[in-house]
């Protein structure tokens, strides 16, 4: 059987190290390769309409599902689900499908840290993955010309 690449879309996009809006694509539970400890990986996909040049390039997030890494499932929840309820004793519970069409904004980084090849990273810092509400004010002020300007 023939196998066929269009050569065009298979080159390795590196997009620059700046904010997008990214559409959830793919959520699942996973096992690290490495530690064997759960993880929450998701595809996703940069938004077209808000950076057209960079439409559907591919990103992927890793968060890892131990208690001290919760603070970033959450922020990552918040982002794309709105505000979070829990039970009576604290406990949120979500089906990592939820997450799937939902978009969210986030710093991405680009690091050559791995094996010298350029590669785009969701920036792991708190405060790095927020809700597109938030992300569209952004974008508002930075075009709401200075004081002074025509």
């Amino acid at each position: 059987m023939t196998v066929k690449i269009n050569l065009k879309r298979a080159e390795r996009k590196v997009i620059p190290e700046d904010d997008y809006l990214l559409n959830i694509t793919a959520a699942q539970q996973r096992k690290a390769k490495s530690s064997g400890e759960a993880t929450l990986h998701l595809d996703l996909r940069v938004d077209g309409e808000t950076h057209p040049d960079y439409a559907e390039s591919p990103l992927y997030l890793d968060l890892s599902l131990q208690e001290q890494s919760w603070f970033r499932v959450v922020e990552l929840c918040k982002a794309a689900l709105g505000e979070l309820s829990a039970d009576d004793e604290g406990d949120f519970e979500f089906e990592p499908e939820d997450l799937i069409g939902s978009q969210i904004a986030a710093h991405v980084i680009v690091s050559d840290e791995y094996d010298g090849t350029p590669r785009n990273y969701i920036d792991r810092r708190s405060g790095s993955v927020y809700s597109p509400a938030e992300f569209r004010v952004e974008e508002e002020v930075e075009e709401e010309p200075s004081i002074g300007e025509d």
